[in-house]
């Protein structure tokens, strides 16, 4: 079993590994809160701009008192979705895309562009533009 976290108020980056199993999957999902929160130039995180919540079917809430967290955040349709961890919040969406864009096999990556044009389309111009990178490496 391998655990990861990313503790955005300090900045860390950690994983913890029991095995060599999924260890790949996740410092790519791992990386991807760290790219997530960092590369958006200042602005909103990359998960929560509205260019990534009309891509992927996430919806703010109403209530602006809500506490920070997953609660903030509604899933209009699970849709294309890549795992069912992603259906989480908008940032582990992010994250999970991202590490089948650059990690999946050649059959998941596939089979992502198919079921999910929208999150492919962002991922794939995000990878391109901001790290001169196509999808699958």
């Amino acid at each position: 079993e391998i655990i990861g976290a990313y503790k955005q108020t300090e900045g860390q980056l950690f994983v913890l590994r029991r095995n060599q199993a999924d260890m790949k999957g996740t410092m790519s999902h791992e990386v991807a809160h760290v790219l997530d929160k960092r590369g958006a130039d200042g602005k909103l995180s990359l998960s929560e701009s509205p260019e990534w919540l009309a891509a992927t079917g996430w919806q703010k809430k109403g209530a602006s008192n809500l506490p920070k967290g997953y609660e903030r955040y509604m899933l209009r349709s699970s849709k294309g979705v890549v795992s069912e961890y992603a259906k989480r919040a908008p940032w582990e969406d992010f994250a999970e895309t991202f590490k089948v864009a650059i990690g999946g096999t050649p059959v998941e990556r596939t089979a992502f562009k198919k079921q999910s044009p929208a999150r492919y389309k962002f991922m794939s111009d995000l990878l391109r533009t901001k790290f001169d990178v196509a999808i699958g490496g």
